[in-house]
């Protein structure tokens, strides 16, 4: 871009058309005040019309003062590099775009837009970028904070370990590298401290039988703080073992006692059967009875009798066995037949209705001469019974054992005949 000095007037009579076969301007004719105005776009070819019209425009332009000559430049080779910030704004149709109209245009074009979409994608992508920083960091300190939680830690105790033989080896302690005295540990203040000798396990002997009991080596009852030893069958009577059974078989036999009990003493008027049919409650503890044991029930027990049935619908008894206490007393054996003795302690809990006053009574039932609840005792005679030989339907499942026979309040001393057939 060149920019040309200031124009001086042009002397008069210099002023000539330019040669329309040239294709050249002329310098123009001078104006009223002595001074030039600049020449026009150049043309191929001049027709008459034009060039009266030229020359009329020229004449009628004001003539300019040299100081406001100055001010005027002029745009030659460079115009084509000058930014629309520099170009003069003339009017017409053929006047440069003015600073809003090229950004607005600029604005609106595809480039733009392109630019625009590729901006936004940037600002997507360094979201992505960061969030994927932040998983990754998060990732880190989960896997390392796992690391240091299943980390040993020093001069904590290994499990105990058990060598060959159920010798049972002390716990070893873990000791940090820097401290120089085996075994040491380092206490908070940073002071070395010996830690305390721990004592080897030994296995202690189970309490002693009484005499008339046994209890084989390895038979202790392990983990039974708090249950009652009797429903443990604690200790086995004699010979229990030397007969081939087992504790599991003694429990068992305890647990046939207790249900036999339970069926037998508990009553409700509400379901007996009739006076002379008797069922329900008269009859539930049946089931348990071995054959023999099932014929002497019809002929002995007073359930069957009408008077006891009057009684009990008279009376609308509803009695419940409660906080019944098995006990394994002795085993006996018979032409190879075995039978377990066992006692169930208990007491009775009674809702009835007074037949001469009418009145509705429940609690334990208690002894008419002291008025103490009554602790009953009954005596149970069971027969062993092969669990593999009482079949899908025997009774309770199948635990091995039958109700032979049975007694309520024995005098003391006496026990209970093995009778035949059991």
């Amino acid at each position: 871009m060149s920019v040309s000095e200031p124009r001086q007037p042009a002397a008069q009579g210099d002023s000539s058309l330019a040669d329309p076969s040239a294709g050249t301007s002329a310098p123009s004719s001078p104006s009223s005040g002595g001074a030039t105005a600049a020449s026009p776009p150049p043309e191929s070819s001049f027709s008459p019309v034009a060039e009266s019209a030229a020359a009329a425009s020229q004449a009628a332009e004001p003539a300019l003062s040299p100081a406001q000559e100055q001010e005027w430049f002029t745009w030659e080779d460079d115009a084509e590099h000058v930014s629309s910030f520099f170009l003069p704004q003339p009017s017409g149709p053929l006047a440069m775009p003015t600073v809003p109209e090229a950004a607005a245009n600029q604005a609106n074009s595809p480039q733009s837009a392109n630019l625009a979409t590729i901006a936004r994608r940037s600002s997507w992508s360094l979201l992505r970028r960061l969030a994927l920083v932040a998983v990754t960091l998060l990732l880190l300190s989960l896997l390392l904070a796992t690391a240091l939680a299943h980390s040993p830690t020093p001069g904590a105790a290994s499990p105990t370990r058990t060598a060959p033989g159920g010798t049972a080896v002390p716990p070893t302690a873990t000791v940090p590298r820097t401290v120089s005295t085996p075994g040491a540990q380092r206490t908070p203040t940073g002071r070395p401290s010996i830690p305390a000798s721990r004592p080897t396990p030994t296995s202690r002997p189970g309490p002693s039988a009484p005499a008339g009991s046994t209890n084989p080596a390895g038979d202790q009852n392990q983990g039974t703080t708090g249950v009652p030893n009797a429903w443990l069958a604690d200790p086995l009577p004699a010979d229990w073992t030397a007969a081939g059974l087992t504790r599991a078989d003694a429990i068992e036999a305890l647990r046939t006692a207790v249900t036999f009990t339970d069926r037998e003493m508990s009553l409700d008027y509400r379901n007996v059967g009739t006076r002379t049919r008797p069922g329900g409650t008269l009859t539930a503890a049946v089931f348990l009875l071995t054959p023999g044991g099932k014929a002497r029930f019809q002929q002995q027990d007073r359930r069957m009798s009408p008077a006891f049935y009057d009684a009990v619908v008279g009376e609308q008894l509803i009695q419940e066995v409660v906080h019944a206490e098995p006990q394994l007393v002795a085993l006996q054996v018979r032409g190879g037949q075995r039978f377990a003795w066992v006692t169930v302690q208990f007491w009775l809990w009674q809702m009835r209705r007074d037949p001469a006053t009418g009145q509705l009574q429940q609690g334990l039932q208690a002894d008419p001469t002291t008025g103490q609840p009554v602790r009953h005792q009954m005596s149970v005679l069971l027969l062993r019974v092969p669990p593999a030989v009482q079949g899908p339907t025997a009774p309770m499942g199948g635990t091995g054992w039958l109700v032979s026979t049975y007694g309520l309040d024995l005098p003391a001393g006496e026990t209970l005949p093995l009778l035949t057939p059991p």
